[in-house]
């Protein structure tokens, strides 16, 4: 089993002022929505679809020792390490698609070729955002290039499975969306004071990607330390 925490120096520069910003983010082979965005972000679990990930059960709910990272708790300190617990390879239903560039961008596809997941990692400046929340909406509206209202109203909390407990209580923003018939999910979270941050972005062609998004969720943890 492939399971490590990544590093990364990428910096990803979010700003109230600035959403439009010199990042480079690759796009997916299976045609990714946003370029530029055009307004079909949805709230996760909208439109009759479920969330890509269920609510939280009484064995998955954030720990009582205060392990969890919900919006709600302290975000992590500076200097902690925070990164995807990469286990994709554990899946033989998926396939590297691109290695890590260096920069925090790495990427797997379904052995069918109908989805791709690309992964982003690394450091953060959220200028301006009041909380890990509004950071989060903050990294959304740079992937999707949407402004900071639409990001606000189409997203919801969604979280992500913690490596150290096992549990999903890693809070996220996340909206999903379609253009035609490829459908498109997009997780993003934040930490503040640490100045790091996660996304992924999943699109798949055959109208699969929030059903394909527990998968995705399941196989990649994030690693908190510090």
């Amino acid at each position: 089993m492939n399971t490590r925490l990544r590093t990364a120096p990428a910096v990803l520069r979010l700003g109230a002022a600035g959403l439009l910003l010199a990042v480079a983010l690759p796009l997916s082979a299976c045609g990714f929505p946003f370029s530029p965005y055009s307004g079909g972000a949805v709230a996760v679990g909208g439109d009759d679809s479920p969330p890509p990930s269920t609510p939280p059960t009484s064995s998955d709910a954030p720990a009582a020792d205060g392990t969890g990272f919900t919006f709600d708790e302290p975000t992590p300190a500076a200097g902690a390490q925070i990164g995807w617990s990469d286990r994709m390879l554990s899946d033989s239903s998926w396939t590297i698609d691109a290695l890590d560039d260096g920069n925090g961008n790495w990427s797997y596809k379904t052995t069918d070729g109908v989805c791709v997941v690309k992964f982003w990692q690394g450091t953060v400046s959220a200028t301006g955002a009041a909380d890990d929340r509004a950071a989060s909406d903050l990294m959304l509206a740079a992937l999707t290039q949407a402004t900071i209202a639409d990001v606000t109203a189409a997203a919801e909390d969604v979280p992500l499975k913690n490596a150290s407990t096992g549990a999903r209580d890693v809070d996220t923003r996340a909206v999903q969306g379609e253009n035609g018939a490829a459908t498109w999910v997009i997780q993003a979270r934040a930490f503040r004071t640490a100045g790091l941050g996660v996304s992924y972005v999943l699109d798949c062609t055959d109208g699969s990607a929030v059903d394909v998004a527990r998968t995705v969720i399941a196989n990649n943890p994030v690693q908190i330390i510090g």
